[in-house]
């Protein structure tokens, strides 16, 4: 049965990456022995955006299916618009944001950039 308001798949798709970003994001700080300080919040944020960011544009070019490639554009874009809004928050409080992976994620996109073809589709969706 057809909804008054229907959301697009397109923005169900932007909302569940939001829901799972700002899960992950609390898992970490319920998981921290420490509450996290402003900097290390940003800090934190500033990876995951920028992992998602680069294996976004990854699965955007190697993905077979053209359902991963989509939403591996999708999660390029987005995570890119979030990092420019923190970058600026960033530099008003003069926080400093890493600019490369860290470890964790430049093995993920090491592994994952080796394989093609369904093998990455699957790897891929896996990580997400």
């Amino acid at each position: 049965m057809p909804t008054a308001n229907p959301i697009k798949r397109s923005n169900w798709i932007a909302i569940v990456v939001v829901v799972l970003v700002f899960g992950a994001v609390v898992v970490v700080a319920k998981t921290s022995r420490q509450p996290f300080s402003d900097p290390q919040f940003a800090v934190k944020a500033a990876q995951g955006s920028l992992a998602e960011v680069e294996l976004g544009w990854l699965a955007a070019h190697k993905g077979q299916s053209e359902t991963v490639r989509a939403f591996g554009e999708r999660m390029a874009t987005d995570h890119t618009k979030s990092k420019a809004k923190l970058e600026k928050i960033a530099a008003q409080q003069n926080i400093s944001l890493p600019e490369d992976l860290d470890k964790d994620a430049q093995k993920n996109y090491e592994k994952l950039s080796k394989l093609n073809g369904p093998d990455f589709d699957r790897s891929y969706a896996l990580e997400k």
